[in-house]
């Protein structure tokens, strides 16, 4: 059968074809504002006016309809193996992708987005909140329940979140159907005083592993999170220009216009300066110098001997530390702010803000909160015949 003879209207981008009874059908076809494919489409538009009022909205950003058909196959299921080939490996992979095969995908693994109610987030929080038994094959307990879930729950529900969102960025799917609350988790801050911060920094030094009890003491200097930390290679100190930079935050890679920096401190200078190399890029390498992985047994060894509560997170250090500077009351809350990369505040930071005086002279102010209880603690080891650094086992750091 022949195609259907196009007539033009006195729109742009607008056609039309007369059927057998008479009506009209309205066909669009126009260029989205970026892109260079062109799209040709039916519309419901009634008229030749309404058809170009809505290929305007089309060139706007506007799903097409094949966009909407094709946006109809992909479920959290498809999306989250999507999400997973487009972001290949990284460090939080394997507990994200459990939490997803345990909590998400059995309930909401095949509906869309857009068809996810509050019913399916409450099963979630059911399920992800029920406690798991831990098999201990090696006691005559059959098991025990894991402690509180509540992170549990809410790292769930902020996968779903993520997943849907990455649904929404590329164009693949709509929106959640329905509210998401997240309720747990990031309400909690740590504190530490200043004789709590001085017998962790003491306990730190004596730790026989060295290079995780460095990661213990330089996320008090800095106020990094772990996984930076981990990141942390002898390339991004700058010496000459006291700045450190950071490669990867909350699992993301930056790079370009992304790229974050913060001030090297006198204190943070002075400690990588005498820190030796291990052979490695990385300041505080894994197994064969390669990219460490965890510190989970020396955090807890040196948690354990300062005393501190057994609830107190390695991430606790970075509000111990954003905590220790708001109270000193040397910098404002602004320039604390621009310290810790809240996003919330300030997408980035490049190198020109960190080169302003002030800004230098707040980073400086962690010297004044933790020198003092780094080189008590400093002195203590040495009397008690331990260091920090075993300076005949790597090459000595210059500044």
């Amino acid at each position: 059968m022949p195609r259907t003879k196009r007539h033009k209207t006195g729109y742009k981008g607008v056609t039309y074809c007369v059927l057998f009874d008479g009506s009209k059908v309205f066909y669009l076809r126009y260029r989205r504002f970026g892109c260079a494919k062109v799209t040709e489409e039916k519309t419901a538009a009634k008229t030749a006016s309404q058809a170009s009022q809505f290929r305007a909205r089309k060139i706007d950003g506007e799903t097409s309809n094949a966009e909407n058909r094709r946006a109809a196959q992909w479920t959290i299921s498809t999306l989250w193996n999507e999400y997973l080939d487009e972001k290949g490996s990284y460090p939080s992979e394997y507990t994200e992708t459990k939490l997803v095969e345990l909590y998400l995908l059995p309930v909401v693994g095949d509906k869309r987005p857009n068809k996810i109610t509050g019913k399916d987030l409450n099963k979630i929080r059911e399920l992800a909140g029920t406690p798991r038994l831990k098999k201990k094959p090696d006691k005559k307990k059959k098991g025990r329940p894991s402690g509180d879930r509540t992170r549990t729950v809410d790292y769930s529900l902020r996968m779903l979140k993520r997943i849907v969102k990455f649904g929404v960025d590329n164009g693949k799917s709509p929106p959640l159907g329905c509210k998401l609350t997240l309720k747990a988790g990031k309400s909690k801050t740590e504190y530490l005083t200043s004789a709590q911060i001085s017998k962790l920094l003491a306990e730190a030094m004596a730790d026989e592993n060295k290079i995780s009890a460095g990661v213990v003491i330089l996320a008090l200097l800095t106020g990094l999170r772990k996984g930076e930390l981990f990141n942390l290679q002898w390339s991004d100190i700058d010496f000459d220009r006291d700045f450190i930079k950071i490669r990867e935050s909350k699992g993301a890679k930056l790079s370009g216009d992304e790229e974050e920096f913060i001030p090297l401190s006198k204190a943070v200078r002075n400690f990588l300066s005498n820190f030796p190399t291990y052979g490695s890029p990385y300041i505080f390498p894994g197994a064969n110098g390669a990219r460490r992985q965890n510190i989970t047994r020396t955090w807890t060894r040196i948690r354990t001997a300062a005393k501190l509560p057994e609830d107190f997170r390695f991430h606790g250090l970075r509000h111990a530390y954003a905590t220790a500077m708001a109270e000193s009351k040397n910098i404002d809350i602004q320039e604390l702010q621009k310290l810790l990369r809240h996003r919330s505040i300030d997408m980035t930071m490049k190198y020109s803000h960190i080169a302003d005086k002030r800004l230098k002279k707040a980073a400086d102010v962690a010297t004044d909160v933790f020198g003092a209880a780094l080189e008590k603690a400093t002195k203590s080891a040495k009397s008690a015949g331990t260091a920090i650094i075993p300076i005949d086992q790597g090459k000595r750091r210059q500044g």
